[in-house]
């Protein structure tokens, strides 16, 4: 067959339609087949058909290289429509033993068939080139589709043994069918290149969308074994099946580059798997993992045993930038995995978002980003994060493995006091479950832009808690944001901490450091060594109950305010306390201690301008100094009138002093009596 040529001569007509369907009959089948080179081209359509009879398939195949179709060039007629499809008794099929390539105007579509076993298959023994063009002028195929069908094992699939570039001006997309009914593009070896997304002349993909069937199996995956790229104008969005196996997936051998201009959604199934079965992307072996969202970034877990992830297990960086949000959920019961992780093969993490960061854990197990080896870096403009439920030991939060150093900066919008914030709550009663941002090495905070304009909330529990919520590192913790608020909950369980085993340094830009206990729950501040710097108050204020204690625990604490007090307040039933070997405190006002102690058992020093009330009896230990304003006594007053006789003015009249109701003296107009 040949396409629209012209030359010196004239013009040839085009083969206009192509068909190669087997029969109804046992055996019936139909093939165009070469042992060497094979040229097929039309101006209409190509189709290869498995049809109804036992055996009756549909081929297109060449022990050697292939050609098929063509998009528009100068005067030839493109071609359009490529369909291959399997029926109830035939396979279809394209086979090449080497090299492949396939050009359409058109859509090229690949589906399974009817009956068990009947698949639908683009294969070649070479690399695979389709539906891509490096003519300017000319359009990429219209869409992709590999569809899986309705009967066990009527898989569908393009697949090449080396290199692979799959081009499509519409939708690439990939659906699982029912048990064992796959839908595939893969390449054994060398690079894989799925959808384009660029700024030359011809068309960007639309969308990229694998979706998981309704049976065990019936996945829908993109997979090279050699470095994949993935790319699409529009979004891209990858949805679990039903039943073990039928994730939609997106996995790269040896480095992993996905690219979307709008927004990549990742949701997962219903009991589809863990591991290598779950919903996600993955990076298997080396190289490294790099995901660019102009949009958002949205990971949904799903029901029963359905991880869903970005995972890089191979040997270099994993790096995630998105334009929008980034968002985790949860949303279900069950003992699935929701995350973005670095390994322990990788070298780093960094996730850049544009927008906030929410990680929501709503009902499941395990919400989280975490890395595993290198460092961990991660910016925002702000983190929410979150976790209810009933599940067992749930954690939801942003964590690093032993040694790993984690850097966290949520910047704000760069413009607005206030932009930047951090709220960590847990709202599980189970035991051990823990909503927290952890760092297996040193941690920095920074909840501000580099100005410092933008600096706000950092909060750590909530009244209404039922289970822990903490800022920790393994090493040292470093701290800065417009105010801190660690709050105790309303059962024990719900203790709200800042830990570090060895110096820590917390500093407010605009507000207040508190630490408030609940009901039941205990806030607490626990490094071997502190320094507090508050542009506001260090309050500490006990819960209802016995256990809502507030604490501050340092071997040597420097604490300095710019404005407002020290207070710490106990309740009938808690305490407020602060110990530590040495304490140093500077602050232009008071020190409060409502019952609350501060414990120093080497020396303390307390330097303020205001009054130290209860320091006499609530600073324990022996080594300290206060200097601070001394009020006179509360009966300074009567104790003054009581020692004045008389008083007299210049002329030598006497007058009368008392004292007010409210203390204060005042001189009476009212002449005394005088004696003559």
């Amino acid at each position: 067959s040949q396409a629209d040529y012209c030359y010196y001569y004239g013009c040839f007509d085009p083969t206009k339609n192509l068909m190669i369907q087997g029969g109804t009959g046992s055996g019936a089948y139909a093939a165009v087949t070469a042992g060497g080179t094979q040229y097929v081209n039309a101006g209409g359509s190509i189709q290869v058909l498995g049809a109804a009879g036992a055996g009756a398939y549909g081929e297109l195949a060449t022990s050697g290289s292939q050609q098929i179709g063509s998009t528009s060039n100068s005067s030839n007629d493109s071609t359009d429509a490529i369909l291959v499809q399997a029926g109830a008794g035939g396979v279809a099929r394209i086979q090449a033993g080497g090299t492949q390539t396939i050009m359409s105007g058109g859509d090229l579509s690949v589906m399974g068939g009817t009956q068990a076993g009947m698949t639908a298959s683009i294969e070649s023994g070479g690399s695979q080139s389709i539906g891509n063009t490096y003519y300017y002028s000319n359009d990429a195929s219209g869409s992709v589709m590999v569809q899986g069908g309705s009967a066990t094992g009527a898989a569908a699939w393009i697949k090449a043994a080396t290199g692979q570039t799959i081009d499509a001006g519409g939708n690439v997309s990939l659906a699982g069918g029912v048990n064992g009914a796959y839908a595939e593009i893969s390449n054994t070896a060398g690079s894989q290149t799925v959808g384009n997304a660029s700024y030359y002349y011809y068309d960007n993909t639309e969308t990229v969308t694998l979706t998981g069937g309704s049976a065990s199996g019936a996945y829908a995956r993109i997979a090279s074994g050699g470095s994949q790229s993935v790319n699409s104008a529009g979004d891209i969005t990858l949805t679990g099946g039903i039943g073990s196996g039928s994730g939609g997936q997106l996995k790269g051998g040896s480095g992993q580059n996905i690219t979307t201009w709008s927004n990549l959604t990742v949701t997962g199934g219903e009991n589809t798997g863990t591991g290598l079965d779950a919903t996600g992307i993955r990076n298997l072996t080396s190289g490294s993992q790099t995901l660019n969202v102009s949009g958002n970034l949205t990971l949904t877990g799903g029901k029963g045993a359905a991880d869903t992830w970005i995972y890089q297990t191979g040997s270099g960086a994993q790096t995630i930038t998105t334009g929008g949000d980034l968002g985790l959920s949860a949303p279900h019961a069950s003992g699935a995995v929701t995350s973005i992780e670095a390994q322990t093969g990788s070298s780093s993490q960094t996730v850049n978002v544009g927008g906030a960061i929410t990680i929501d854990n709503q009902a499941g197990w395990l919400a989280y980003i975490a890395a595993y080896a290198g460092s961990q870096t991660v910016t925002a403009r702000s983190a929410t994060i979150s976790l209810a439920g009933a599940v067992g030991g749930a954690f939801a939060g942003i964590s690093s493995a032993t040694g790993v150093n984690q850097f966290v900066t949520l910047a704000g919008d760069g413009i607005t006091a206030g932009s930047a914030s951090l709220s960590i709550s847990n709202h599980n009663a189970t035991t051990n479950s823990r909503a927290a941002i952890n760092s297996g090495g040193n941690l920095t905070l920074k909840v501000t832009d580099p100005n410092y304009d933008t600096a706000g909330a950092v909060q750590v529990g909530t009244a209404s808690g039922l289970g822990a919520s903490d800022i920790s590192a393994a090493g040292d913790l470093t701290m800065v944001a417009g105010s801190l608020l660690v709050q105790g909950g309303a059962n024990a369980a719900a203790s709200a901490s800042v830990n570090a085993p060895n110096t820590m340094v917390i500093s407010t830009i605009y507000g207040p450091v508190q630490l408030i206990a609940g009901t039941d729950g205990s806030a607490k501040i626990d490094p071997a060594s502190l320094a507090i710097v508050s542009n506001g108050s260090l309050l500490m204020t006990a819960g209802t109950n016995s256990s809502a204690n507030t604490n501050i625990n340092a071997g040597n604490f420097n604490l300095a305010v710019t404005s407002g007090d020290l207070t710490l307040t106990n309740s009938s039933a808690a305490t407020s306390t602060i110990t530590s070997s040495v304490f140093n405190f500077t602050g232009p006002n008071a020190v409060n201690l409502n019952g609350g102690t501060i414990t120093a058992s080497s020396t303390g020093t307390v330097n303020i301008a205001g009054v130290c009330n209860n320091c006499t009896t609530n600073l324990i230990g022996s080594g300290w100094t206060v200097n601070a304003y001394t009020p006179p006594p509360i009966d300074f007053a009567s104790l003054v009138v009581g020692d004045i006789l008389t008083l007299t003015d210049a002329t030598g009249l006497t007058f009368e002093l008392v004292v007010a109701e409210d203390g204060t003296l005042v001189l009476s107009n009212r002449r005394l009596n005088q004696c003559y």
